[in-house]
């Protein structure tokens, strides 16, 4: 690496800042780099106008780092930190790349990397994405009801924005009289927030919304006269949490915990001499857990 000559007049141990950077998991790497360092680093939680070296790290570990030196009276410089093969191995790569830069502060030289304009101030990130579960709700018929889901969505800075579809798989509901067959399925719209994040570990709340569709098929035993196969159309309202870690980079899986109020829950009934009689009702609130496996791809808009 090569390092041009004074043009920054610093003491023996100057004062470093060292900004927070937009990835928290690099900030460990970083501090363990300059812990042996005979520098005065300063952490801020907000970065101020720089009035001492002052380091800038950008960026996540899977699109790569961008890491930029400001000084008072000094075009900003920056260097680029590619995504290596593992998470791990990019952050070290950045974590080194700040070391050399206050090494060289301590020895009152500055990088020798290229001027970079400031990047446009209306770059938006987002990220696409898609979802394959496996599902387990309770309904209060014939339970658990298990189901096949897909989601699809775009995560736009910080909001979530999804649409999917859970596929009911066939149970069914016995006693003296009656083999009843039901299943369910619905589609829905949802939106969620990160509510937590450290490293490869995430928890993202939401809230969902859709339509219910049930499909009942009736037999009979002994003399009693089975009603025709007939469907159901009800809706829905929910909360969800999610909890997620990245296997690889792009690669997630989630657990999800939630309940959602339904309207229209089905109820079977019998129909006899003394008037209806109440077979089984559907729960109006119902519980509800999946395990998730999601792919992300990202992008940005300026």
């Amino acid at each position: 690496m090569l390092w041009v000559v004074p043009l920054l007049v610093v003491g023996a141990s100057p004062d470093v800042v060292v900004c927070p950077p937009e990835d928290p998991g690099v900030a460990a790497r970083i501090r363990g780099q300059l812990a042996d360092l005979d520098a005065d680093v300063a952490w801020p939680e907000v970065c101020p106008s720089p009035t001492a070296p002052t380091i800038v790290v950008e960026g996540r570990p899977t699109d790569g780092y961008r890491i930029v030196f400001e000084a008072p009276e000094r075009a900003p410089r920056a260097r680029r930190i590619d995504a290596l093969a593992s998470v791990s191995a990019t952050r070290e790569a950045a974590a080194v790349a700040v070391r050399s830069v206050v090494k060289a502060i301590l020895m009152g030289l500055e990088p020798a990397w290229a001027e970079t304009p400031p990047p446009p101030p209306s770059e938006t990130e987002w990220e696409t994405r898609i979802s394959a579960a496996f599902e387990a709700q309770g309904t209060g018929l014939a339970d658990p009801a298990l189901a096949a889901a897909v989601r699809a969505g775009v995560r736009i800075e910080r909001w979530l924005l999804e649409v999917g579809g859970t596929f009911g798989l066939p149970r069914t509901l016995e006693d003296d009289l009656t083999s009843i067959a039901l299943r369910e399925h619905a589609v829905w719209g949802a939106v969620g927030c990160p509510v937590w994040k450290h490293e490869r570990w995430s928890a993202t709340a939401g809230a969902r919304g859709g339509v219910t569709l049930g499909r009942r098929r009736t037999r009979v035993r002994g003399g009693a006269a089975a009603t025709p196969e007939a469907s159901s159309v009800g809706g829905l309202v929910g909360a969800e949490l999610r909890g997620a870690v990245e296997v690889t980079p792009g690669v997630s899986l989630e657990l999800l915990g939630g309940a959602d109020g339904v309207f229209g829950a089905p109820r079977l009934l019998y129909d006899t001499p003394r008037g209806p009689e109440v077979r089984a009702s559907g729960w109006l609130v119902r519980p509800r857990a999946a395990i998730l496996v999601t792919i992300e791809t990202g992008g940005d808009d300026s």
